[in-house]
């Protein structure tokens, strides 16, 4: 009986991308693939309830993995600097996806914005209903140049 109360549970609500939405996250997606950018660096935001949150980063990706994170603003050093907790462009899609496969989330609420020539993500904003503390979040992504 539980199990059926959860299927039946997970089939409220609405999806976080809709199929507009969808087709342009493959848009972007297949500009920034197209880019083929295996080494760049861009400054980074996330404004969340989390380690660092709010803080400004420089992200610097070589082969397509995190090589250094920096502090780029003046609070003094981060609290997590490890190349593992923080996301390349690839990650930002892959955490899009996992958004819009994941199911219905009543009452949640998603914006994308991509740059329009190399398609890669300027602002996920992941808005949480009012019932739910602390939740939600943005990322930002600025200044991206090849290295």
């Amino acid at each position: 009986m539980a199990a059926l109360l959860v299927l039946v549970l997970s089939g409220c609500g609405s999806q976080l991308l809709g199929p507009g939405e969808q087709r342009e996250l493959e848009a972007a997606q297949a500009r920034w693939e197209a880019a083929a950018l295996p080494s760049y660096a861009f400054d980074y935001r996330r404004i969340c309830f989390c380690v660092d949150g709010g803080r400004l980063v420089r992200i610097t990706v070589q082969a397509g993995e995190v090589s250094s994170v920096t502090a780029a603003d003046t609070q003094g050093p981060l609290a997590d600097p490890s190349a593992g907790s923080w996301p390349t462009v690839a990650q930002l899609f892959t955490r899009l996806e996992g958004h819009a496969e994941g199911g219905s989330r009543d009452g949640w609420t998603l914006d994308v914005e991509y740059d329009a020539t190399l398609g890669y993500p300027t602002e996920i904003k992941l808005v949480a209903p009012e019932n739910i503390a602390d939740g939600g979040s943005t990322e930002r992504v600025t200044g991206l140049t090849a290295t």
